[in-house]
């Protein structure tokens, strides 16, 4: 890695922003009144079972058209959408009852035997949603409206995931799966009209739309990963819309006048430490504590990205499992060093530090301030980047590997997940694939919380989750990711909060 592009006084003191932008112009309306929407990612596979690693890259676009059986309101909160569910008083059954009048975009009718089929082919084809899934032991269609799940322990985890896509098993069994996975056939407010590969999809309006049909009928989504093109999209007109607006341009943006929308989601960016190798120096929590102490969040937060990203020290404020009381670890170098030496590391020590490089943006920029801000305290940081991809094959195998020395700045599971106990599962219980940490007790208060019916004791289960985690520090958060919009004037937009960031162009307003 070169060397960092700031020093440590800079982190302080660095402008939000150094681009000079032009007057913004008048709005730009195009003769064919479609709505073009700059997306920062382009999908590997449109079908969100397909994508594979990539599919938080498809959601975005891909929930435009496919709709989940139960879906999210704009705070976040688990909602009927193609279906509704009543759980057996030994919470082993969800009584889903199926929404009424309601046809694909093909004009095929949507009924139980959809839903059967889409848990059938979700988990045969994308592993995640298979692990997820485990518990389901039988999928029932009781008749043209009705499908029971059965699980072996509790239908919870299911229904506050909210994860399962519903696909036409008649349209698929006509057209067969390749071409089902090019031109996806959905229930959504918006059908596909063109898809050219990575570079945009346009959609149309379904005016057959059980939710009524939406105002704009006509959306181009772009694929556009690099920030500055996006941000000239929107200064230019080219594009209405942006997504992921690099944090330090927005003060510029809004002084020329362009609109913002925000909300918080999932990952929280962290510094993490593999920990089944007990012959490292974070092993040693007083370690972990001292590298706690030596970060400067709040610096990184405003001198480096505006001011706009959020730092807690477990869940967010509004989501299940929040506890106020808990508090990051303040800024304190001094500290920092005294527990490196009580720790047997008076003079420092070298640290291998892995970066995720393609996944989300702000990730170089945190890891060069880390890096500063160790070497402030004696730790020498070996600093690699790695491929999002790679990285969550290097997690798999590091989980376990008792001679791993591995530490990295990667996006971790905790405030503004989907679900919270499911990010608690996923993210460090020592069953999980993906965990670098190994507790029992930990593991006990995740099978609580994921098994709680009673709303009081889930939110105390999670709260008591959160603790053990800011107390044991597998990771150290040092900011939370925000979902950034910005829009020429006239365009309104608000999206959905929690889980990762999505496009809904159905939300979006024009004056």
């Amino acid at each position: 890695m070169t060397q960092p592009i700031f020093d440590r006084r800079q982190l302080i003191g660095m402008a939000a922003g150094s681009l000079g932008l032009a007057a913004l112009g008048g709005c730009v309306r195009r003769s064919d009144g479609r709505f073009v929407v700059a997306m920062n990612q382009a999908p590997p596979a449109l079908d969100y079972a397909l994508a594979g690693g990539a599919a938080n890259i498809a959601k975005p676009l891909f929930e435009n058209i496919v709709e989940p059986l139960l879906g999210r309101a704009l705070d976040g909160r688990i909602v009927p959408q193609l279906g509704d569910y009543t759980l057996s008083p030994d919470l082993k059954i969800a009584h889903f009852t199926i929404r009424k009048g309601v046809k694909f975009h093909d004009g095929s009718p949507f009924d139980a035997g959809d839903v059967k089929f889409s848990h059938e082919r979700m988990k045969r084809l994308m592993p995640i949603y298979r692990a997820r899934t485990r518990g389901v032991t039988k999928v029932e269609v009781i008749d043209e409206h009705r499908v029971d799940f059965h699980f072996k322990d509790n239908a919870l985890t299911f229904v506050r995931n909210a994860f399962l896509y519903i696909y036409s098993r008649r349209y698929h069994e006509r057209v067969g799966e390749a071409e089902a996975a090019h031109r996806l056939n959905g229930t959504g407010p918006y059908r596909m009209a063109e898809h050219r590969q990575f570079q945009f999809v346009d959609l149309e309006a379904h005016e057959g739309y059980w939710g009524g049909a939406p105002a704009i009928k006509k959306a181009r989504m772009m694929f556009v990963p690099e920030d500055m093109t996006r941000v000239s999209m929107l200064r230019s007109g080219e594009a209405d819309m942006v997504m992921a607006v690099p944090f330090s341009m927005v003060p510029m943006l809004q002084k020329a006048g362009f609109g913002i929308a925000r909300a918080d989601m999932h990952p929280t960016f962290s510094v993490r430490f593999q920990l089944a190798n007990r012959n490292t120096p974070w092993a040693d929590r007083r370690v972990r504590l001292a590298i706690a102490h030596a970060i400067d969040s709040n610096a990184i937060i405003n001198g480096v990205f505006a001011g706009i990203p959020r730092h807690y020290a477990g869940f967010a404020p509004g989501e299940p499992g929040y506890d106020p009381a808990l508090q990051p670890y303040a800024y304190d170098p001094a500290l920092a060093r005294k527990l490196l030496a009580e720790a047997g590391h008076p003079n420092g020590f070298a640290m291998p530090l892995v970066y995720w490089t393609n996944a989300y943006y702000g990730m170089r920029e945190t890891t060069e301030a880390v890096v500063l801000y160790l070497r402030a305290i004696g730790i020498d940081c070996q600093v690699s980047g790695i491929d999002a991809a790679q990285g969550l094959e290097m997690n798999r195998e590091a989980a376990k590997d008792p001679n791993a020395r591995l530490v990295t700045i990667a996006p971790s599971l905790l405030a503004s997940y989907g679900e919270p106990s499911e990010a608690m599962r996923q993210g460090y219980t020592s069953g999980s694939p993906y965990s670098w940490y190994n507790d029992k007790g930990f593991d006990a208060m995740v099978k609580r919380a994921a098994t709680s019916a009673d709303p009081a004791d889930y939110d105390a289960a999670l709260r008591a989750c959160a603790r053990k985690i800011h107390d044991d520090m597998p990771i150290i958060p040092v900011w939370n990711n925000v979902a950034l919009y910005m829009m020429r004037p006239g365009v309104g937009f608000t999206p959905t909060a929690r889980d990762i960031p999505g496009m809904s162009v159905r939300n979006v307003s024009i004056a």
